[in-house]
């Protein structure tokens, strides 16, 4: 029930981020049941059905690159995705998908404007750094990209929304823990 709550919260958030079109991008398993959500997918809204793969597991050839410095990194044995990723969140803008693999709390995209035969991603910008990523609680499984150009991010326990630019030199700031609003006489 869990699982199944946060891939469709992680869908829903990649959907709504980019409701002015007929098409969202999923990160999930190879088939049905398969937990370990590492492919991405491309969605038609209209009917449901998956238009595109973008990239697939042992399937996809691609390339790593350090988000600040832009420089390869040897990617054998690597997965972009870590094996395992549910926040994701698509830019409009500037034609990325940026997601968070699980236990690494590091920000992470996909370049969509690159070659299918050779895609980019990015890697190397930590959203909280020194925190335990084995505590479920640190770990990001929602994120969207907002009216204001900036990505959001939020850990499982709430303590943490993280706005992220999506262009240019990345920064990232932790705005800190939700707070119920005093009208919710929480």
């Amino acid at each position: 029930m869990k699982v199944s709550f946060l891939l469709i919260s992680g869908l829903l958030l990649t959907t709504l981020s980019y409701s002015q079109s007929n098409k969202a991008y999923a990160i999930t398993g190879q088939g049905k049941g398969n937990l370990n959500w590492s492919n991405i997918r491309e969605i038609d809204l209209a009917t449901g059905n998956v238009t595109n793969t973008i990239y697939e597991l042992g399937k996809t050839s691609f390339s790593v690159a350090d988000a600040n410095t832009k420089q390869l990194i040897a990617n054998e044995g690597l997965s972009p995705l870590n094996n395992m990723s549910a926040a994701a969140a698509y830019d409009v803008k500037h034609n990325k998908l940026f997601f968070v693999a699980m236990r690494s709390g590091e920000l992470r995209w996909i370049d969509l404007n690159s070659k299918p035969d050779n895609l980019k991603f990015y890697t190397g910008i930590p959203l909280i750094p020194s925190a335990n990523y084995n505590d479920e609680a640190n770990n990001f499984t929602r994120m969207a990209i907002g009216a204001d150009g900036y990505g959001y991010a939020i850990t499982n326990d709430g303590n943490h929304l993280i706005r992220f630019s999506t262009s240019g030199k990345m920064v990232v700031t932790d705005l800190g823990n939700l707070i119920d609003a005093q009208c919710n006489n929480a």
